[in-house]
């Protein structure tokens, strides 16, 4: 398992490797202490706060397979209707995410065949 804290996208994934995909969580960073520890949200119904990330609440999860296809579940759309962002960069922050998970696939999946 390895966790990379993204500064520029607010965002810390988890990726596992295994044998034919990689799969990851991702979490929203809130806030970011003064040495670089990342804050996250704790209770989406609450402004509590962690930085323990087995307390985190989980933001979007995926996999991306051998052949570069992938698959994503957004967490908070579990129980909202919709995904909300307010502007064009919240849009491409989640979907930088995305491609950078894409990314980190295909540069340690051992059976990467694209």
């Amino acid at each position: 398992m390895t966790r990379i804290d993204w500064q520029d996208l607010n965002f810390t994934v988890v990726m596992e490797l295994h044998s034919h995909h990689a799969s990851f969580t991702l979490y929203d960073v809130i806030g970011w202490q003064d040495d670089k520890t990342p804050i996250w949200s704790e209770d989406p119904d609450c402004p509590q706060s962690t930085t323990d990330l087995s307390k985190a609440v989980v933001y979007l999860r995926g996999s991306v397979k051998w052949d570069g296809c992938s698959n994503w579940f957004f967490e908070a759309q579990r129980d909202d209707a919709m995904l909300h962002a307010c502007d064009r960069h919240e849009l491409l922050r989640f979907s930088q995410a995305m491609a950078r998970c894409w990314d980190l696939t295909a540069e340690n999946l051992e059976t990467w065949d694209r």
